[in-house]
């Protein structure tokens, strides 16, 4: 589960957050490796979601949009010099890698404990 909380006004000319509409019922697509792991992009290349086009979606600061880790998204370059947003994810102690993440971003465990082979 991801939430993307606009600090900003964020809009299309400043890089807000774009969606495939639908694609949080698909499977989870692999993730092909950063380009650059500082900048976290990532490019996947789905053929299922072409005849789908994506939408964008513009909120106002203080508004926050929640979805799945399914849902294919991204955003545009923010040129704007502000913030624009702050992201959350959560995943649930027993969720496990596609890949091995660990290398580029580690993660830290809030509370509860660790399971050998999970997050």
């Amino acid at each position: 589960m991801a939430v993307w909380i606009a600090c900003d006004d964020a809009e299309v000319e400043n890089g807000c957050l774009h969606v495939v509409p639908g694609s949080q019922a698909d499977p989870i697509h692999p993730h092909e490796k950063p380009l650059d792991p500082l900048q976290q992009r990532i490019y996947v290349e789905v053929h299922s979601a072409r005849e789908r086009a994506e939408i964008a979606v513009p909120l106002k600061a203080g508004s926050a949009v929640f979805f799945n880790g399914h849902m294919l998204h991204r955003s545009g370059h923010n040129r704007s010099g502000r913030r624009r947003a702050y992201v959350l994810h959560y995943a649930d102690a027993h969720s496990q890698w596609l890949n091995d993440p660990a290398a580029v971003n580690p993660f830290l465990l809030v509370r509860g404990r660790e399971y050998p082979g999970c997050l």
